[in-house]
């Protein structure tokens, strides 16, 4: 992907070994997924810090397998064992924590089932966030595309990237705005108050130009009745169903389909990619430098 204002990449440079970018990634039985996700934040130099609800697939143990030898650390959470209801504004307040306290230039909200790219084609997502952090901003948004199954060919451990062609925009206006990039503060900055959507905290500087995320929430029928019927509904906390929280699954219940018709889905590859992502973006980038001037 890539927008209509490009910049040379020269007076930009690449990020010193000293930059750091944590990736804070909450899970719950993900294990199906998780070794790609780390293998793609891990090849780009970013580490990553997992934060288990009690996970009963073996999630929790396949990352602590990988954390006793790359840069891949791991807890559950809560500390006292599993709780009856998902507790989502405890687990955001930890992540909060986490992120105060990971020491990096900058640190990423990111779920399990999601790739998190730059706004430029060939950039990568640490690259990406060193650009941003050059040009003077401390925060970065997103535009989120659901992909869909719309068949059940997709298997446990194949590649979320290559196997879905098709997307929908999301219904909900609040998934237009998702600030889950930031350099961490003097204080902690606030996530939870949002529901995980926006990182706010004092001065902060949102990058014009949207990151994407890529979000493969269900992948298959079986997986569907599995994860939103079996592991999900039921979990969740109704105090926090009352405040507007956890509703874009309740359409789903017994006997539902969970294969989407691909008419009323788009195709990634179908899409005029540069003029997509300028509509979802500012005009343009302020001072952005151009070849033969000097980065400031």
């Amino acid at each position: 992907m890539e927008v209509w204002d490009p910049w040379d990449r020269r007076s930009v440079g690449d990020p010193p070994s000293s930059f750091t970018v944590a990736a804070i990634v909450t899970t719950f039985n993900e294990t199906e997924i998780i070794d790609q996700l780390l293998d793609r934040l891990l090849a780009d130099g970013i580490r990553v810090q997992v934060i288990d609800n009690w996970s009963t697939d073996g999630t929790f143990e396949r990352v602590s397998d990988r954390a006793t030898r790359e840069s891949v650390s791991v807890e559950r959470w809560p500390q006292s064992g599993p709780s009856r209801y998902f507790d989502l504004a405890g687990l955001l307040a930890r992540v909060e924590e986490v992120a105060h306290a990971s020491g990096a230039d900058w640190v990423l909200h990111h779920d399990a089932d999601e790739i998190h790219e730059s706004p430029w084609d060939g950039v990568s997502l640490r690259n990406g966030l060193w650009a941003v952090d050059r040009f003077g901003f401390n925060a970065v948004d997103h535009f989120a595309m659901d992909f869909r199954p719309v068949d059940n060919r997709w298997e446990p451990g194949v590649d979320l990237a290559t196997s879905f062609e098709c997307f929908e925009l999301p219904p909900y206006s609040s998934y237009f705005t998702l600030v889950k990039g930031w350099k961490p503060q003097p204080t902690k900055v606030d996530i939870a108050g949002t529901g995980g959507h926006e990182a706010l905290f004092h001065d902060r500087r949102v990058f014009p130009y949207k990151f994407l995320i890529r979000h493969y929430p269900i992948r298959s029928q079986s997986h569907g009745e599995r994860k939103i019927l079996g592991e999900r509904k039921d979990r969740f906390d109704p105090a926090e169903r009352e405040k507007g929280w956890h509703t874009h699954y309740d359409r789903f219940v017994e006997g539902s389909s969970f294969l989407w018709d691909p008419v009323a889905l788009h195709r990634f590859d179908q899409l005029d990619e540069r003029l997509f992502i300028q509509r979802l973006s500012s005009a343009g980038l302020p001072g952005n430098p151009r070849p033969k001037e000097s980065l400031t």
